[in-house]
């Protein structure tokens, strides 16, 4: 009985990482780098390659002051880069592995913490399943939020596995975790470690304060105070403007106003990033009443945890639209504790489960599917800009017209230079004939054949590769 249960899981886990390996891997490196966060990150470990300086991350071969979040991600993309080369794919994967590797902690933790295979398939189906897991900026580009969500979640579940079984690795693993988390986004390191915290400390009361408990955190503490120490050393300031950036600035600075309502992100949680799965979430607040005592402490733990975290980036004055996406694991959990008490009650007893069951999952998410689908197969406006790269159709001399400020086409001359090709980022106004040029955004283009004739070499969207003549 022992063996079917475990052969039972393992094809469980191959049938369900099959689904999201699908969502998170295809087609990673279709969609040339996204404007800001994403190829910014991708300049950074592009010249973190180059001039083998991996501590001090840099743009434009000088010390960055505009991003300064620490090295972590930058430092796994630069090693990334030299195994897959400078390209979409060497920006992403490291993104993607992180969002795989928080599935697959999901999983290992329905199986061993709540003794359910239930429970680990569904959380794994409901976070996939969510729009704002499987998108842009999350998953499937090259940003932070990925790595984050997968530590934050990681040492929350640690915390959490060391309360329920009393195993004190679990608890070096949550003070290990919390360290990768701040190397990661510095403040966002912390979002859930007042409810982490909170939560230790009910569990461990007067232990809290024995060495044996205190040593890891300070170690953690002193780790991270070493960084920012080392860094200010080297760029005088960088402490100031990391308060600034990540605290002071993003809470109450006009500049960083986005203009949204204090409710924004639950707004976006109901109607587009965990529709509708968040309805089960809910529901869990209900069912904490009936469930036994491990699930009674997580949904407590879970709640607590995300209702701190929510009132943190809703008071602040940024809100853009990814600041939610940590809570998506913690709500796939809930929704799945959720879902698998209805399930418990309403087909424990009728004949054939297992198909019941099976078909229960396939009507429930067979629509999410389709639509999770559609999203990996998106393009963005500049996808023919990538497709023209990857046939090597951008020739030496080629121009770009571009007047704005657009990290991408830096990542890309560059990336174009190493292998000997250059090309040049110019306005519109500065385009002579006999030049190869391309074009990003229809504007452009009418404005370069307003002035010009111009024989079109390619169109794709809104990316144009034209010749100019008299």
């Amino acid at each position: 009985m022992f063996k079917l249960s475990r052969i039972k899981t393992f094809l469980s886990a191959a049938i369900v990482l099959s689904i999201a390996a699908f969502f998170i891997f295809y087609r990673l490196d279709a969609n040339p780098l996204y404007m800001w966060d994403e190829s910014r990150l991708a300049v950074n470990a592009l010249e973190m390659c180059r001039s083998g300086q991996w501590f001090v991350t840099t743009y434009r071969y000088k010390p960055d002051m505009w991003n300064v979040k620490p090295p972590l991600m930058i430092i796994l993309q630069a090693m990334s880069m030299k195994m897959l080369g400078y390209n979409e794919l060497a920006v992403r994967l490291p993104s993607a592995i992180a969002a795989f590797s928080t599935v697959i902690l999901l999983f290992a933790f329905g199986i061993r913490q709540l003794k359910s295979r239930l429970v680990s398939v569904s959380a794994v189906l409901f976070l996939c399943t969510s729009g704002g897991y499987i998108c842009m900026h999350v998953s499937r580009t090259g940003d932070y939020d990925t790595l984050l969500i997968f530590f934050l979640t990681a040492y929350f579940l640690s915390a959490f596995s060391f309360i329920n079984t009393g195993k004190y690795r679990y608890y070096i693993l949550f003070c290990g975790f919390l360290l990768l988390a701040m190397l990661t986004k510095g403040v966002g390191g912390i979002f859930f470690l007042p409810g982490t915290a909170l939560m230790l400390l009910f569990h461990l009361k007067s232990k809290s304060f024995s060495l044996k408990y205190l040593l890891p955190v300070f170690v953690v503490f002193i780790g991270i105070g070493a960084y920012y120490l080392l860094r200010e050393k080297l760029t005088p300031g960088y402490v100031h403007t990391v308060i600034y950036e990540e605290i002071r600035g993003r809470m109450f600075n006009e500049n960083f106003n986005t203009g949204s309502p204090w409710y924004y992100f639950f707004k976006r949680i109901v109607e587009v990033h965990f529709n509708p799965w968040w309805i089960l979430a809910l529901l869990s607040l209900p069912v904490y009443f009936i469930s036994g005592s491990t699930e009674k402490k997580l949904i407590a733990a879970i709640w607590i945890t995300l209702v701190i975290f929510w009132i943190a980036i809703s008071i602040s004055i940024n809100k853009n639209d990814w600041y939610s996406a940590p809570s998506f694991p913690l709500l796939a959990l809930l929704s799945a504790i959720t879902f698998n008490a209805g399930i418990s009650y309403f087909i424990k007893n009728i004949p054939y489960k297992n198909v019941a069951i099976g078909t229960t999952l396939l009507l429930i998410f067979y629509f999410p599917f389709i639509k999770t689908i559609s999203s990996v197969y998106e393009v963005n406006d500049h996808f023919g800009f990538a497709e023209l790269i990857k046939a090597n159709a951008v020739t030496d001399n080629t121009v770009i017209i571009s007047s704005r400020y657009d990290p991408s086409l830096d990542f890309y001359q560059e990336a174009l230079a190493i292998k000997g090709i250059t090309i040049w980022i110019r306005p519109s106004e500065s385009v002579r004939p006999g030049e190869t040029i391309i074009t990003l955004n229809n504007s452009e283009a009418d404005l370069v054949q307003q002035r010009f004739n111009c024989n079109v070499l390619y169109r794709l969207k809104e990316t144009v590769m034209m010749t100019t003549k008299n």
